[in-house]
């Protein structure tokens, strides 16, 4: 068994001029929340983190680097 969370770090803009994509969360803290309640992944449970890039190349830079 696992024991430390698996972190993921989910990059996807909401509210931007370019692009709103709110349900990427959502769907994938659903996902999270349906795999933690059935036990984990090898008893792990799922973290979900979210980074908005804002249709900004900075901001975009900057989540990724938070993801490293």
């Amino acid at each position: 068994a696992l024991t430390e969370p698996i972190k993921i770090l989910l990059i996807s803009p909401e509210d931007s001029p370019t692009l709103n994509l709110p349900e990427a969360l959502i769907g994938a803290k659903a996902g999270a929340n349906v795999v933690n309640k059935n036990g984990g992944v090898r008893g792990a449970k799922i973290e979900i983190t979210h980074c908005n890039p804002k249709s900004d190349p900075n901001e975009a830079a900057a989540c990724a680097r938070k993801a490293g």
